[in-house]
């Protein structure tokens, strides 16, 4: 649960794009308007759906923010807000997850075309585990990590290893960790799987843990992934001592023959 929280919007571009779309529509909203209508008059059936698919998608993205304020919603610990604040908080995590499980659910619902739809499950399988309805937020993200989209299949790749990590399936967990490492997306770049991967194994296969750490220092050097590597080195224990060298052994030859 730990790592799946620490990872879960960290790297997920998909939300700095849909900000810009957001922005990109209401700077160009009159002239992308006038635009659909013209394309209308002229003719367009096409240019309507167009206007039409537009829509849904800025109205799909709005709806998919709202979800991931609840879903990232400080909890109260049962305290009541307190007053004047005007910043969305839950008493319980289990509220949280189930307001966010049902916003996420109706961009589904509303809006099943649209790219948010294909964030909104995703997200949705990460309350349905945190409720305890573990099968039915796998199965979610298994088929999730087969979408076209390879941004939406590695980020539930991703999560879907932490998860088999939860489960004590590490070798599941591996398998998905080496498969985005050898196929980095921009939400799952090659040093967060292989940080990802060193980290399951620290404790079953230190060695090949301290072997992944070093390989991301020599791939990423000079940044603070590496500062990171250089911390979780020192939380391995020690490589053993290389193995005493002993001469050949050169078994004497025969006597030499009396003259």
């Amino acid at each position: 649960m730990a790592r799946i929280h620490r990872q879960e919007l960290k790297h997920d571009e998909f939300i700095d794009s849909f900000d810009e779309f957001l922005l990109y529509l209401e700077d160009h909203w009159k002239w992308l308007t006038a635009l659909a209508v013209g394309v209308v008059l002229a003719g367009g059936a096409l240019g309507g759906f167009y206007f039409y698919s537009q829509r849904q998608e800025r109205a799909a993205a709005a709806a998919l923010g709202n979800a991931l304020t609840s879903f990232e919603a400080p909890v109260r610990q049962g305290l009541p807000p307190t007053p004047g604040d005007t910043e969305r908080s839950f008493a319980t995590e289990k509220e949280k997850y189930q307001t966010a499980a049902k916003e996420f659910a109706a961009v589904r619902a509303d809006y099943p075309r649209t790219r948010a739809a294909l964030h909104a499950k995703h997200y949705e399988a990460l309350c349905r585990y945190r409720l305890g309805e573990s099968e039915p937020a796998v199965t979610a993200l298994e088929e999730l990590s087969r979408a076209a989209d390879r941004n939406v299949a590695a980020l539930a790749k991703l999560h879907l290893a932490g998860i088999y990590e939860s489960q004590a399936r590490p070798q599941d967990a591996e398998a998905l960790y080496r498969q985005l490492a050898e196929n980095p997306t921009p939400v799952v770049p090659r040093e967060m799987a292989l940080l990802a991967l060193a980290d399951l194994l620290a404790e079953s296969n230190p060695a090949e843990a301290r072997r992944l750490y070093e390989q991301v220092k020599q791939e990423f050097p000079d940044t603070s992934v590496a500062e990171q590597v250089t911390r979780r080195l020192d939380l391995l224990p020690p490589p053993p001592p290389p193995a005493p060298t002993t001469p050949p052994f050169n078994p004497p030859g025969p006597d030499p023959a009396p003259n």
